[in-house]
């Protein structure tokens, strides 16, 4: 019964995963460590950075004024550990074995100005010294940003490179035992020569040390460490997996031209081209990686699942499984249209924007969302959302993409020059293609503004080169931008006293606009002003302003007690949880962000804590016992949040337990040092706790035979599911597992999967009448013969499993048996032909009056030795039949074997034409009464006379082969049948080949 629901429910079970490492790359990996789990708080301050390889070499800090602290969102979405150059560090032991001569470390952080003059991420110490073995990447000038990677001396053998401050970076270093090589974003910054040992027998640290000049000041986000000279394809998979998570962009020569995930599929591949500004989302298990949103540094291009978070954790979107990534990287070009992209564009769109992205789809199936941040030129207000259209090309010749617009199943907002587009499927960029995007609209994005003004006739003024007058008064100039986006002007020119003007615009909400001398805002937004020009005629102008209100966007989130937020370069924690930002768009409009966080209190825990009787417990370095039964301790989870536990202990006296357990045929159990199986299937036995609490247990065992089960069961699409270490999936739907428990009791089971995306299935199989099953709590058997059960797999795939058992319904039919054995040799005979069987079965011989004249095959086949008995003896077998699963559902009969050893003489031939087909009918040449006793052989000839095939004895089973097995022509072949040569006694005859 237990094995029955093991293997029922492991349907629903994902495969195990391969060991994790950064990149999938675990072997030799003997510290890693990142900022997005394994940080253990102390005050707010980092006390524990847990390393994730299998080395458990944790990052400590036992001093709290050298603890560096944490912010929960900065790089790309994804939290750092914050290190003030001022001896504040994590320190690990005895990492990597003394006189090793290969190691590559990777480290992605930030550089600030100030601190020590040096900048240490991570150093080495070897044989209680820095140098002579020691290795490091270190700021060699922090001033200058300066960093670089050294081993054994840092003057001597070391190589470095400028760093952009205040900027997340992948620094990597790498000794192969004969060259240092020093790396920023995979790109080689340079090598020396060196052919010495290192290790650190002394203590590695993280961020400096105490009393030193190299503390590092900014951010530390991960750090991999591997005591082996990794591959090209190890580096380039540890170094894609850092730049997808942290939003960089590698070199593309350093990457071998592709990013690629834990498998080495290439998840992005480009030419120099779209080798920029690489963004990417990505799940891959193998590197416990993923993230859900990505973004630039300077914020202008981001995806994302679901709805954009501050933290990348927050995001609630979700991928359907795993090996699955969008990764995206552009041009250079402007965020606008440019006069460049007017001959690219597709018919019916008026601009484009001069960047464009290749985006790669691997194996990804669900929806995401694209931001760009445009020049504040690229889109003005007379353009809505209705207008923009997401172009979609395969070549990156955009005069033939497609035109994508919100009846295509997108949407598209604008919130300044922030353009979201969101609903991205794979009807718009197909699962594992490759394609190029762009924005673009279906109006002209150039500005256009009215220039309107009086002037007094005979007066003329100079715009942009051209003479406007009275003879000229109006006409269209284009004004070039510093930006590269132009402006388009509508000159309007009026001449003489009292004609009017009207002045329309939009301001932002708190601007105003002075007209001769009168401030029109929002509270004065219109009015009349008489202007004089030149003392000689007067002008009228109507003012009517229009207001833009700011945008305001309330902003709440909940954190742990002791985190630290930043939001537009303003600090919030528990102290400091709201506030108000003001966000200043291109266009002067301000947008007012309300924040409003919520931190956790302290978690209060009361359930009480059962011992037995003299047992003791120690918490946060506290013994509680039945003397010291109460108390409360503050404990500090993973997240930062403290939990106050109120300790209270309960004392429980010896306990009397029933064990019973069902067992498989042939099984035992130990149970405290005593043996029980089925001829000692009961006692009673005493067991003592090393605190000296008794139980009584007592031991009542039951044995059920092996069992055969059938798996009819439905797999969503894209599941894999592991049975016995075959995995099955929608190319391997059907299979046999023999499943064998720890106690040795086999299992067959028939598995029959269907691939469907949530349906109803069913689950029928067959039992013996008085047992029952037990499948997701609800008990079947003759009372409860069927019933639905509902689950849902991992990926969300609903399944409906209709049961439904049935019962053997009673004992073979078994009819008795009468053979004639006619020559003394051995023959089997199917004593079971004429027998109606269950599916499994098994035959056992009860009596037997010869016991030397039979035997009994697996198939049930009686051989019968006739050398061993005389001619007129009778041989009877009585044998018994038993259904395999219900071994009390048995028949018997009868077998009377007759021996007369006169057999009839061979008669004439039965198959005179072979047709061969094998429709068993003509298909060999046969001969009735022939058996191997009573013929010496055949020969048979071709029509020319040469010998083709000969047998002695014939066996009666010709079908047109030579002696080599290969197939004779068609037509006319002779033959010799010898039955006794002494005696010229043979049957000659022909036999034709018909194909």
């Amino acid at each position: 019964m237990r094995n029955l629901l093991y293997l029922f429910f492991i349907l629903f079970a994902l495969s195990a995963n391969a060991q994790e490492g950064p990149g999938g790359v675990s072997g030799n990996n003997v510290f890693w460590v990142k900022a997005d789990v394994g940080v253990t708080f102390a005050n707010s301050d980092v006390a524990e950075w847990t390393d994730q390889s299998a080395g458990g070499n944790n990052a400590t800090q036992a001093t709290v004024s050298y603890r560096p602290s944490y912010i929960s969102s900065l790089h790309n979405y994804n939290p750092g550990v914050h290190f003030d150059g001022s001896d504040e560090h994590l320190s690990i032991n005895n990492l990597v074995a003394a006189n090793s001569k290969n190691i590559n470390v990777f480290a992605v952080g930030t550089n600030e100005q100030g601190g020590d003059s040096w900048h240490s991420m991570v150093m080495g110490q070897a044989n209680s010294s820095w140098l002579n073995g020691g290795y490091g990447i270190c700021g060699l000038d922090g001033g200058a940003y300066e960093f670089g990677f050294w081993v054994d001396s840092y003057s001597s053998h070391a190589v470095s490179a400028p760093m952009e401050k205040d900027v997340s970076i992948l620094l990597e270093g790498k000794y192969s035992g004969t060259q240092i090589e020093f790396f920023q974003n995979a790109y080689l910054e340079g090598t020396t020569p060196y052919g010495g040992v290192i290790g650190d027998a002394g203590t590695t640290h993280l961020g400096g040390g105490v009393g030193t000049d190299y503390n590092h000041k900014g951010y530390i986000a991960e750090v991999a460490i591997y005591d082996t000279d990794l591959s090209v394809l190890e580096r380039n998979k540890v170094s894609s997996y850092l730049a997808i998570k942290y939003g960089l962009t590698l070199d593309k020569n350093g990457v071998s031209n592709q990013y690629i995930n834990s498998d080495g599929v290439p998840i992005y591949a480009s030419d120099n081209l779209y080798w920029n500004n690489i963004i990417g989302i990505e799940r891959d298990d193998n590197s416990s990686l993923m993230q859900k949103q990505s973004h630039l540094e300077n914020d202008s291009t981001r995806i994302y699942l679901a709805s954009l978070k501050t933290r990348n954790v927050s995001n609630t979107g979700v991928f359907s499984s795993d090996k699955q990534a969008v990764v995206m990287g552009s041009t250079k070009g402007e965020l606008h249209a440019t006069e460049a992209t007017l001959n690219d564009k597709p018919s019916g769109v008026f601009r484009m924007l001069d960047r464009t992205w290749q985006v790669k789809n691997t194996n990804f199936d669900g929806t995401f969302s694209i931001d760009f941040l445009l020049n504040q030129c690229a889109f003005v207000n007379p353009i809505s959302t209705s207008d923009m259209r997401l172009l979609v090309d395969t070549d990156g010749d955009f005069s033939d993409a497609q035109v994508l617009d919100s009846g295509a199943g997108l949407s598209f907002l604008r919130t300044g020059n922030l353009v979201s587009i969101i609903g991205i499927t794979n009807a718009h960029i197909p699962m594992n293609a490759t394609v190029f995007i762009t924005l673009a609209s279906l109006t002209n994005p150039v500005v256009t503004m009215p220039y309107f003004m009086t002037l007094c006739p005979g007066e003329s003024m100079d715009i942009n080169g051209t003479t406007y007058d009275e003879s000229n008064p109006a006409g269209v100039e284009t004004l070039a931008s510093s930006l590269g986006c132009d402006s388009i002007v509508n000159i309007n020119l009026t001449f003489g006293s009292g004609t009017p003007t009207n002045i329309t615009q939009t301001l932002c909400s708190g601007e105003e606009l002075i007209v001769n001398g009168t401030a029109y805002n929002a509270a004065n937004p219109s009015g009349t002003e008489l202007i004089s020009i030149g003392g000689t005629c007067d002008s009228v102008v109507n003012i009517d302003l229009t207001f833009q209100s700011s945008v305001a966007t309330n902003y709440t989130e909940v954190f742990c007690g002791g985190e630290n937020v930043i939001i537009h370069n303003t600090m919030y924690n528990a102290s400091h949880p709201s506030g108000t930002e003001i966000l200043t768009s291109s266009f002067g409009c301000d947008s007012i962000v309300n924040v409003d966080l919520t931190f956790h209190s302290i978690i209060s825990m009361d359930d009480p804590i059962v011992l037995c009787e003299g047992e003791s417990i120690e918490v946060n370095g506290t013994t509680y016992d039945a003397l010291n039964p109460t108390g409360v301790d503050t404990l500090t989870a993973v997240s930062g949040c403290d939990s106050i536990l109120n300790i209270k202990l309960q004392f429980q006296s010896p306990a009397i337990t029933d064990y019973t357990e069902v067992l498989c045929e042939g099984a035992s159990v130990i149970i405290n040092g005593s043996t029980y199986d089925a001829l000692n299937p009961s006692g009673t036995e005493t067991l003592t706790t090393v605190s000296g609490c008794d139980s009584v247990v007592n031991i009542q065992l039951t044995f059920l035979a092996s069992v055969m089960t059938s798996i009819n069961q439905s797999l969503c699409e894209g599941e894999n599911i592991e049975i016995n270490g075959t995995l099955y999936n929608a190319n391997n739907l059907v299979g046999t597992e023999i499943l064998t428990s720890v106690s040795g009791c086999d299992s067959i089971v028939n598995i029959n999967l269907i691939s469907i995306s949530g349906i109803s299935v069913p689950f029928d199989t067959t039992i013996c009448v008085g047992t029952s099953i037990e499948l997701d709590g609800q008990v079947f058997d003759e009372n409860n013969l069927t019933g639905v059960l509902e689950y849902t797999s991992v990926n969300g795939c609903d399944s409906i499993v209709n049961i439904h058992l049935s019962f053997y319904d009673g004992p073979p039919e078994v009819l008795d048996d009468v053979f004639t054995v006619y020559a003394p040799e051995k023959v089997s005979l199917n004593i079971l032909e004429n027998d109606e069987l269950p599916e499994s079965w098994t035959i056992q011989v009860l009596n037997a009056n010869h016991t030397d004249y039979w035997a009994l095959n697996e198939e049930g086949e009686l051989i019968v030795y006739g050398d061993r008995a005389s001619s007129g003896e009778e041989l009877i077998v009585t044998y018994e039949v038993c259904n395999e699963f219900c071994k009390t559902l048995c028949s018997s009969g009868q077998v009377n074997i007759n021996f007369e050893y006169t057999a009839p003489k061979p008669e004439a031939i039965v198959s005179e034409i072979l047709t061969l087909n094998n429709d068993g009918k003509n298909d060999i040449l046969f001969f009735r009464g022939i058996s191997l006793s009573n013929n010496e052989g055949i020969t048979i000839f071709n029509r020319w006379g040469d010998l083709v095939f000969s047998e002695f004895p014939y066996h009666n089973g010709w079908d047109g082969k030579n002696k080599k097995g290969e197939d004779l022509p068609d037509g006319t072949y002779y033959y010799i049948l010898y039955l006794n040569r002494s005696e010229g006694e043979s049957i000659l005859g022909d036999v034709l080949i018909v194909r």
